[in-house]
């Protein structure tokens, strides 16, 4: 198991750490405070419908593992939200995590983006797009590959 695997895994495992944030169901709405979730925090979300919006912040260039709870819940990721022109955002590659989520339990589902090239001065939100059903609640936490 990577290092950074098994760091998000204990953090997944303190008991009373995370924080809970509120997902949206269309992507030109998830660029504001209540559906920021910090990298490296067990983050807890309620799904509104079939598709589901939350970010997290970029401030390096670098991969990005998201690991979560629920089994086929990722959806994708986007880059700076929506685009002027296509109203779509830039949709960033990701591939499965397998072999590492054998180690801790309560990862459910894991994926490494493509490397995220980091050129602004402040922070920088990527989307997760996450499917599902109304009213239910899954847990993930995202983590910077170490490089």
């Amino acid at each position: 198991m990577s290092n950074t695997t098994k760091i998000a895994c204990q953090q997944f495992n303190i008991s009373g750490a995370g924080e809970k944030i509120y997902a949206v169901s269309e992507l030109s709405d998830v660029f504001s405070p209540p559906h920021h979730g910090p990298r490296n925090i067990p983050i807890t979300v309620e799904l509104v419908g079939e598709y589901n919006y939350v970010h997290f912040p970029i401030v390096r260039t670098g991969r990005y593992a998201i690991y979560l709870d629920t089994p086929d819940v990722f959806d994708g990721l986007i880059y700076s939200g929506t685009n002027q022109n296509t109203k779509t955002g830039t949709e960033i590659s990701t591939e499965p995590i397998i072999e590492e989520l054998k180690d801790c339990k309560q990862f459910a589902q894991g994926v490494v983006s493509e490397r995220i090239i980091f050129t602004q001065n402040d922070p920088q939100p990527v989307a997760i797009r996450l499917k599902g059903k109304a009213g239910y609640t899954i847990r993930y936490i995202v983590s910077l590959l170490e490089e």
